[in-house]
């Protein structure tokens, strides 16, 4: 367990041998997340040199990662994800946490789908991300080149974000919403290059091209891959 967590000690304690009284107090600690890697069936991938990942009870997954950008021709960021989890048919779905580290308004985390996230360029490849303060980001690859060109989003960013990715064959839908219950529609894409089952996991890039060096850690709770 790391992050902010919250707890309440009690005390009880003699008076005079014949009653005794109860003393409470609460208290919420941060205990530092660090990076301790992930576990099976998770794996990680990076396109930037300085990312690294950690994993937490109960299911928080954790990345630090720079990258100059996430979309058009530079496709740079830290993924944990599961192989060949992301059906023809199946919803992606995540809580961002948190997202720190980085002065860059542009810095993102969320989902992502793609035949294999470790070359975007075999097709199918989506992400749907919260950015630190320009709002929500909805990417496809249009033309199979592994290169993000289609957008839907923007409005304010609010985190912690629940996430979602719906694949139906080629198509695409995402959702966000700020309480996991009332879902609002980013947008819909075809994804011609989308085909069989591919890997479905988690991103964050720091977008630093504008600020050079800088990382970013994204928090994540809520994973799930499951059928509609």
């Amino acid at each position: 367990m790391a992050g902010d967590v919250s707890f309440t000690a009690h005390l009880v304690f003699d008076v005079d041998g014949h009653s005794s009284d109860c003393a409470r107090a609460a208290r919420t600690v941060s205990v530092p997340y660090e990076p301790n890697g992930v576990r099976e069936p998770y794996t990680t991938f990076a396109t930037t040199d300085d990312a690294t990942f950690g994993q937490y009870a109960p299911g928080q997954l954790v990345i630090w990662a720079g990258g100059r950008d996430l979309s058009g021709g530079t496709d740079e960021k830290g993924v944990i994800y599961l192989p060949g989890a992301a059906a023809e048919s199946c919803v992606v779905q995540v809580r961002t946490a948190g997202l720190t580290g980085s002065d860059n308004p542009s810095a993102k985390s969320g989902i992502a789908i793609a035949g294999d996230l470790t070359a975007p360029g075999k097709g199918g490849y989506a992400v749907l991300t919260m950015s630190a303060r320009y709002g929500l980001e909805f990417m496809t690859d249009s033309d199979g080149d592994g290169h993000l060109d289609t957008w839907a989003g923007g409005g304010g960013s609010y985190h912690p974000a629940w996430l979602r990715l719906v694949r139906s064959g080629t198509t695409y839908t995402a959702y966000a919403t700020g309480n996991g219950l009332a879902w609002e529609r980013v947008g819909t894409a075809t994804v011609p290059s989308a085909s069989g089952a591919g890997d479905a996991g988690v991103i964050a890039s720091a977008v630093n091209a504008n600020y050079p060096g800088t990382t970013v850690r994204a928090v994540f709770d809520h994973f799930s891959v499951e059928a509609p």
